[in-house]
């Protein structure tokens, strides 16, 4: 069968596969696909920028920017400007949870918790723009921000309490016949926690 498209005539498959082409050409689910930029090699190592490292430190990079020329600009007054109030009641709102969840003990984390959560946000806010690219959709960068928080609560909690870390996993009160099923899923909750951070935040992203 011949088609006739913009006075050329062609066949049908040749036309078909065109608007394939066409149509992967605007699928949305390019921004699911990892490219490598940039490949740097120190002797046997080898570095590679990804879009996805591009897109993370541009997308910070134009933030901090943009915050900052806010601050300067609005400078920092007794009678809070509209963006000295936005920044205080994001401070002022993790620096809360932290209080309910941690105690004052927790206050020393506030910088890392505040670096993660406007890291997080600003990737998934500009990841609902069509056609970006969505970092967080990766497992590699959700994994990875997920590790980071267990090993370092796995590094607090042996560092301050020992060996009495393992309490943990049979809490006071458990009859001694619930112990060779209590300990097991305790130890699995445990461990499964930083694969299921991980898989909750880019499941989400990518639907």
């Amino acid at each position: 069968m011949l088609l006739f498209i913009g006075g050329v005539v062609c066949n049908d498959n040749i036309y078909l596969d065109m608007m394939k082409d066409y149509m992967v050409c605007l699928s949305p689910l390019e921004q699911f696909d990892i490219v490598s930029l940039v490949s740097l090699y120190v002797g046997s190592i080898g570095f590679t920028i990804t879009n996805s490292t591009f897109t993370a430190f541009l997308i910070v990079g134009c933030f901090m920017f943009i915050v900052s020329t806010m601050v300067v600009n609005s400078g920092i007054k007794y009678v809070p400007s509209s963006m000295q109030t936005v920044l205080a009641n994001r401070y002022s709102l993790i620096v809360s949870m932290i209080m309910q969840t941690i105690g004052t003990k927790g206050l020393m984390r506030v910088p890392f918790v505040i670096t993660r959560f406007v890291f997080i946000r600003i990737m998934n806010i500009s990841g609902m723009v069509p056609y970006s690219f969505t970092v967080t959709s990766h497992r590699i960068v959700t994994l990875t921000l997920s590790l980071m928080v267990w090993f370092g609560k796995l590094y607090i909690g042996v560092s301050r309490h020992g060996v009495k870390l393992l309490g943990m996993f049979m809490p006071s009160g458990t009859p001694f016949g619930m112990v060779p099923l209590r300990v097991p899923l305790e130890v699995r909750g445990f461990f499964i926690t930083a694969i299921s951070r991980a898989v909750r935040l880019f499941a989400n992203m990518m639907a």
